[in-house]
């Protein structure tokens, strides 16, 4: 439910940097800086601490037993239907023009490609299945993990989605992201790779998006371990060297728990001191010094939270979260047309 305003799509800027040294500089005490957090940042950040994902984890994993059979699509079909009827009836005679989605039918257009109940319900029950067969194929890759061998986690993040794409921008393709830290990583350090849980949900879009060749091609190298979907994550975060990811939640509970983070994509923690983001050879090349010369401040934590509450919007961009913010649409869009306005006036 935060935003910052950008004036660009690479990277956030440095007014957190800005607001970071004018809260370090009054020289303030860390309870004073916890007892100063926003409601909403503070209570995150405690659940991190206790070991807690997000909510939305929980919601998604609902989402997909609830959307798993022929009768329960046929059910969401008729419900988006009637939601937003205006849009799939004709005017005159209402005539059922079916479903749009994702699936494109053969010699038309994405947008022309309309679905009826049964050809829609048909499509999902072909990608539930391959997301099936796919997801056994990945278990059958994995093993339980050697926590006390060096290693870097690194967490897949679900596809397609915006976390990756634009936001990783070349890194959408996550292979790229696990060879830099190949090249840039002493021989003995592993890479443990855990997919993301998401990436096989029926009510999602996961299997436009991952192929066995991808798993192939990463496991080759006798250094890349997969981790189990089911391996409690906090685990792997407490014990690894580093924790790497495009632009993933991963990043966020590692920093919480005094972690090197190694980030390939636009976030909104980039600029803390305990992240080092990947944007070309260069930055490639100072990983493993970054890893080595980290020393986690709770403090700096703590002063990149509040100076990030300090520079950020409440307002939501997806319907998801409107239900969940205490906020009415007049005041949502107040609150991002200011801050377009105040970022227009300050370049």
């Amino acid at each position: 439910g935060r935003i910052i305003p950008l004036n660009n799509i690479f990277n956030i800027g440095d007014s957190i940097i800005f607001e970071q040294i004018k809260i370090l500089e009054t020289e303030i005490e860390i309870q004073h800086i916890k007892n100063k957090l926003s409601k909403d940042i503070e209570i995150r950040y405690t659940k991190v601490k206790g070991n807690n994902q997000p909510e939305f984890m929980g919601e998604q994993v609902n989402k997909h037993k609830n959307s798993s059979g022929f009768f329960s699509l046929t059910r969401k079909f008729i419900s988006d239907l009637f939601d937003q009827r205006d849009r799939y009836l004709a005017k005159n005679g209402f005539i059922l023009k079916g479903m749009p989605s994702y699936y494109k039918k053969r010699n038309k257009s994405i947008e022309k490609s309309h679905y009826n109940i049964f050809e829609y319900s048909m499509e999902k029950l072909r990608a539930i299945s391959y997301n099936r067969k796919i997801k056994k194929y990945y278990n059958s890759l994995t093993s339980i993990p050697d926590l006390k061998t060096p290693y870097v986690f690194f967490t897949l993040h679900y596809q397609p989605e915006m976390t990756s794409n634009p936001s990783g921008d070349i890194f959408v393709d996550q292979s790229l992201c696990v060879e830099i830290l190949l090249k840039y990583l002493p021989e003995d350090y592993k890479i443990y790779v855990k997919e993301h849980p998401h990436q096989f949900f029926s009510n999602r879009e996961g299997h436009t998006s991952r192929i066995k060749e991808f798993y192939d091609d990463l496991k080759r190298n006798p250094r890349i371990s997969f981790v189990p979907l089911e391996y409690d994550p906090f685990l792997l975060i407490k014990n690894s060297i580093c924790v790497a990811t495009i632009t993933g939640t991963s990043g966020w509970e590692a920093m919480v728990h005094g972690k090197p983070v190694v980030c390939f994509g636009l976030s909104w923690y980039e600029k803390y001191k305990g992240v080092l983001k990947i944007t070309d050879e260069k930055s490639g090349s100072q990983i493993q010094n970054f890893i080595e010369n980290f020393k986690f401040n709770e403090k700096d934590l703590l002063t990149y939270l509040y100076a990030f509450s300090e520079i950020s919007i409440l307002a939501y961009f997806y319907r998801g979260l409107k239900e969940k913010m205490n906020q009415s649409e007049e005041e949502c869009i107040e609150n991002l047309v200011n801050s377009i306005i105040r970022t227009a006036e300050n370049e």
